[in-house]
């Protein structure tokens, strides 16, 4: 905590009742300024805290503020903060049959999460990366750190390292979020680095039933031929929903047209 309570202005206890004194000390530190940032509290002036007056002592108690700076802390540590106001499920199009039955699964997940995966695959530009944000976006607001992994850019960058004494710390963030969030899941071709890195994280994970959010343009299917040990474990795991390859289903160049 701050060490705020230092700028307190002297009182002087002799001329007044304890009751008097431990008002004033009070009503002196709440007015004061804090230094914290991200979050511009009116009650708390952004000290984050408040002190009170509690069974006749002096006590600090958290602004309300304070659940909705960590808030924005999950949400910058995330890596969805430049997305997660767009792609919600209010916005999610789901004007074809396809689209309902996407949207209906993940507000479903959505509702009993803990220790679950959700997976979908298939299909460029259905929706599948919309919806999963949607998913996160929510399980931020309750509460859950939640972590991006955006496999083309991320995953390189790990496996560059994988000699490096930074490498299991790194990796561990990964594994140990309370939600992690990969998109396109091997969407390039998937080496054996690219396999050893997923299934790294994903055993974790299935060991420790911790939600898991997949996208792909891999279907299950493809995903285990690819690896069974991690098309496994996302088959046991996960609720899956798999859209066929058609390019109908592209709403992508829909916008285009």
């Amino acid at each position: 905590m701050e060490q705020i309570t230092k700028v307190i202005p002297q009182i002087k206890r002799s001329v007044l009742t304890y009751d008097e004194y431990l008002k004033q000390k009070v009503d002196s530190y709440n007015s004061l300024s804090g230094n914290l940032t991200g979050y511009d509290c009116k009650k708390c002036l952004n000290r984050g805290y408040f002190m009170k007056i509690i069974n006749g002592d002096e006590s600090m108690v958290a602004c309300d503020c304070m659940k909705k700076r960590e808030a924005l802390v999950r949400l910058k540590n995330s890596g969805l903060a430049g997305s997660i106001k767009e792609k919600t499920f209010s916005s999610f199009e789901a004007n074809q049959s396809f689209q309902q039955q996407i949207k209906s699964e993940a507000v479903k997940f959505v509702k009993s999460y803990k220790g679950k995966w959700f997976f979908i695959g298939g299909q460029n530009g259905c929706g599948k990366t919309h919806i999963c944000t949607a998913i996160a976006g929510q399980l931020l607001k309750f509460g859950e750190s939640v972590r991006y992994l955006l496999w083309e850019d991320d995953s390189p960058v790990l496996k560059a390292k994988v000699n490096d004494p930074e490498y299991k710390t790194l990796i561990l963030g990964y594994q140990t979020v309370d939600v992690l969030y990969i998109d396109d899941l091997f969407k390039t071709n998937a080496t054996e680095a690219d396999i050893r890195l997923a299934f790294q994280i994903l055993d974790y994970r299935d060991r420790n039933s911790l939600c898991t959010i997949i996208s792909s343009e891999r279907m299950i299917d493809e995903i285990y031929k690819i690896n069974p040990a991690i098309g496994g474990r996302i088959t046991e795991m996960a609720m899956k929903i798999n859209i066929p390859k058609d390019i109908n289903k592209d709403y992508r160049l829909k916008r285009k047209e």
